[in-house]
Formats: structure tokens, sequence, C-alpha cells
């Protein structure tokens, strides 16, 4: 969070000096774009801690049996893993 914090004051006081969003609608636009993202990055960081990254209900399978080769099967919630790309 204070990454997040700390890149946003900085563009914030960098933007200001370079690209004024009091001195012209374009540097109001870039601010406000910019800020629209970072807000969205930090709400996506607050619902990632609070909410967790969710569930599969017991017994999942995938819909088509061809994708269960490159699924994980746990032998306790018999069930399939979700897929993640790490």
């Amino acid at each position: 969070m204070g990454i997040i914090k700390t890149v946003t004051a900085s563009m914030v006081l960098c933007m200001m000096k370079w690209w004024s969003p009091l001195e012209s609608v374009s540097g109001f636009v870039n601010m406000a774009i910019f800020l629209t993202f970072s807000g969205l990055t930090f709400y996506n960081f607050l619902s990632a801690i609070f909410e967790g990254p969710g569930y599969l209900p017991l017994n999942w399978k995938p819909e088509s049996v061809q994708d269960e080769k490159f699924l994980q099967f746990c032998s306790l919630c018999q069930g399939f893993k979700a897929f993640t790309l790490w």
C-alpha cells in the first residue's frame, strides 16, 4: 500500500510541475486518467486483501473432460485445483 501511495504522490507532484491540470485541459485529462488508474489499482489491492482470491466448490470439475488432463486433482477434497499461471 505504501508503494502505491508513494508512486501516486510522486507522479502527482511531477504532473503539477510539468503539465499542470490547473493550466490546461490536456493536463487535467492526464491527471484525471492517472488518478483513475491509481484509484483502481488501490481498489484491486484492497479487494485482494479483504476478499481473497475466491474458492471453488467441493468436487469441482471443469466443463470439458478434455481439460482435466491439464489440472491437478486434490484427493482430499475430491476436486480439481484451479488453474493458475504460476
